[in-house]
């Protein structure tokens, strides 16, 4: 939706976006549900950061009541006026009578949800926000309390259901203070609680989720070491002279390196790139007693004095991704020019070595590593890419493919994706570049709907050896025609590029082909910077290839 956003600009002002109406060739529309009166100042500050989207507003009853449900859904609600009866009757309320209120509550956001969920590919839901209460006696059950309650349930609701997302505006206020995220005035003159520095900041938060939501994710952090990792320089000080503890100045960088930790059980793969000795490296990180990152952690190291632009390009070639799959992190400015430079599509982080107390937050804050749910996958990617590297070696040794799969006892399995394997083919296609032959990307919503569709179906290649379980590294989306069978879509990750398994699929493909009496096999293909060395795949296996944009046309 969002190719390019501006920056958040906390002191626009009302008056300078007020005139802004919207691209009458919008792209996108967002459809805004609150029981709050938001139309006179939120579309503005909504059209300031992206010019091309519409916006609708609607009551949550009218929703539910109404059938147009766009590709794009914000509910922002209003405690007070979704329940009155609980919000003014709270005190009087006994415990179980309370329970029963919250749960009417729940029921009713579920449907609101559900509602949305039919038909959008997106559902974002705010928070509900804290209010400003003063101090409680013990005892007393404030409104607060019910809306922790809420937020628990959606957040629930948003980790079991991939295409609804919370924005959380609780967040906002805490950062901002109160008294700026809020107008009482316009509150009880108006029913529109926000100042127009909230609006302002509701409108950019929830672009920028929806621009972090369609953004490409990267697969891989490269680090530097010295006075990114600990503080001075290991080959001048020795593993006794850096600073690196859980006290002062040595804290910042053990924060900066959980938050590396957390990344790699997020699937980013870690690798070090530094111009120190490799030896003294791996000494730090195995010996050095408050040292955080350790051996099981890294990926891959480039611990040389060779030209860092060219270490990446060799860890380009082992791992197997593209350097724009790459986030780059350095705190000398020289470095990082050079790199950027040279490999003009990777990502960069300069870090100030002055203020290592901003590390952590620069690496928690960055758009490069979003993600809304951890997957099993991604906890087990890095030793995968271990493996990956393993099998890589002993294939350059082998004499021939036969004796490679041989070798490492490959057994593969082919079924049509399901439930459990779904969230998969979710994120390879999104994660998926350069063997991605119609350049999808899928949402939940669309790969639900093929589960059940009697003349559509997704199958999955699964592949295992004695080195571990690979997952699934494969999959194909097959329509079947009266005599014709159409691979809308086809992955195979590059992990596994040169081994055979997307021919294994192919066989599989054409054997349900002929099941079906289908006798003539189509193949769409869309050409893309990443997947053209793959153009005539479908020619070569005597496919005819269509082009994915005649069929849209």
């Amino acid at each position: 939706m969002v190719k390019k956003m501006k920056a958040f600009d906390k002191d626009l002002k009302y008056e300078d976006v007020m005139f802004l109406t919207g691209n009458e060739k919008a792209r996108d529309t967002i459809q805004i549900i609150s029981n709050n009166a938001l139309e006179t100042y939120l579309p503005q500050y909504l059209y300031y950061y992206n010019e091309n989207i519409k916006v609708s507003f609607q009551q949550p009853d009218q929703f539910l009541d109404g059938k147009v449900v766009e590709k794009k859904v914000f509910f922002i609600l209003n405690i007070c006026e979704m329940a009155p009866f609980l919000y003014y009757n709270l005190f009087d309320l006994e415990q179980t009578e309370l329970a029963k209120e919250i749960e009417k509550l729940k029921n009713y956001i579920n449907t609101l949800i559900d509602k949305a969920i039919e038909k959008s590919e997106l559902v974002i839901v705010a928070e509900f926000e804290f209010q400003s209460i003063g101090r409680q006696p013990l005892g007393i059950t404030d409104i607060n309390v019910v809306l922790g309650q809420l937020n628990q349930y959606i957040l629930e609701k948003s980790i079991s259901c991939g295409t609804v997302y919370v924005l959380p505006l609780n967040n906002y206020v805490n950062e901002y203070g109160r008294h700026t995220f809020y107008d009482l005035r316009k509150k009880y003159l108006l029913a529109s609680p926000y100042s127009n520095f909230g609006y302002n900041c509701i409108a950019y938060h929830l672009l920028y989720e929806i621009y972090l939501i369609y953004k490409k994710e990267k697969k891989c952090l490269v680090v530097d070491c010295d006075n990114v990792l600990w503080k001075g320089s290991l080959g001048e000080e020795g593993i006794e002279g850096i600073q690196l503890s859980n006290q002062f100045v040595g804290r910042a960088y053990l924060d900066f390196q959980r938050e590396i930790i957390k990344l790699y059980y997020q699937g980013m793969i870690v690798c070090l790139c530094s111009k120190n000795d490799l030896e003294d490296v791996k000494n730090v990180l195995d010996n050095h007693p408050d040292m955080l990152l350790r051996n099981k952690y890294i990926t891959a190291y480039k611990v040389n004095y060779r030209n860092k632009a060219d270490n990446i390009r060799e860890l380009e070639v082992e791992l197997n991704i593209s350097v724009d799959d790459m986030v780059f992190i350095d705190d000398s400015s020289y470095e990082i020019a050079l790199v950027s430079h040279e490999l003009p599509t990777i990502s960069t982080i300069c870090l100030d070595a002055g203020k290592p107390y901003l590390y952590a937050d620069i690496l928690r804050n960055s758009n490069f590593f979003y993600k809304k749910k951890i997957t099993e996958t991604d906890r087990v990617r890095n030793c995968d890419y271990k493996h990956s590297m393993k099998r890589q070696k002993m294939f350059a040794d082998a004499t021939n493919l036969e004796g490679f799969h041989k070798a490492l006892q490959t057994r593969i399995q082919i079924e049509k994706m399901d439930e459990f394997t779904l969230t998969r083919v979710l994120e390879i296609s999104k994660r998926t570049n350069q063997f991605n032959l119609a350049d999808t990307r899928y949402t939940e919503q669309y790969l639900r709907g093929l589960l059940n569709n009697e003349k559509k179906e997704v199958l999955v290649l699964r592949a295992i050896d004695i080195l571990g379980d690979m997952g699934i590294v494969a999959a194909a989306e097959l329509s079947y025609g009266e005599e014709t069978l159409t691979i809308s879509a086809m992955f195979l990750s590059c992990r596994v590029f040169g081994r055979g398994f997307e021919m294994q699929l192919l066989e599989e493909i054409e054997k349900r082909a002929l099941s079906q009496g289908c006798y003539t096999i189509y193949g769409v293909y869309k050409k893309t910077s990443k997947n053209h060395k793959f153009k005539d795949f479908y020619n070569q296996h005597n496919i005819v290839k269509i082009s994915k944009e005649k069929i849209e046309e």
